[in-house]
């Protein structure tokens, strides 16, 4: 027969609740972590829409990304003489290399992921790229090799997605 104490029994339930506190603990902390992961989910796909809804889905956006496709300039000389004809071109082309810099460095830095960029309007980002490279490398020459580099970094990460991803190329 076993005979309890008053020992056995107080070193039962020191074990019984010091073994309750870690499981609470464990799942405190997995809860913790779950609550974490959907805050940082929340702040990124905020981010993004404030950045690319500001950029495309604004009608500041609209009206800038109108004026570049109206006006199209086929060499740097082009652009140069457009953005002295037509002030607000020169807005436009300013407004949207810059966003598209921010959101480069927003990528560099990890802040957005490149996922998010290659599912929303991914043929625009390419055409756009297409389109203004030239221009933008002669501004390099003039402005430094720093010159929207990472607007660059976008466009280049881009292109890798769609080499590894295909069924999401534009």
């Amino acid at each position: 027969m076993v005979d309890l104490t008053y020992q056995m029994v107080l070193s039962t339930v020191q074990t019984t609740g010091i073994l309750v506190g870690i499981v609470y603990y464990v799942m405190n902390l997995n809860y913790t972590r779950k609550n974490q992961e959907q805050t940082l989910l929340t702040r990124k796909t905020t981010l993004f829409q404030q950045t690319i809804g500001s950029l495309m889905n604004s009608s500041f956006g609209i009206k800038n990304i109108s004026l570049l496709n109206q006006y199209n300039p086929q060499s740097f000389e082009e652009h140069i003489e457009l953005t002295k004809k037509y002030p607000e071109y020169g807005e436009a082309w300013l407004w949207i290399i810059n966003s598209l810099e921010v959101c480069g460095i927003y990528l560099k830095e990890g802040v957005l992921d490149i996922g998010m960029f290659a599912r929303y309007v991914p043929w625009w980002f390419s055409d756009f790229w297409d389109r203004y490279k030239p221009i933008v490398l002669e501004w390099r020459k003039i402005h430094g090799p720093s010159y929207m580099v990472n607007m660059e970094y976008l466009i280049d990460s881009l292109h890798e997605y769609f080499e590894e991803n295909p069924e999401l190329a534009p």
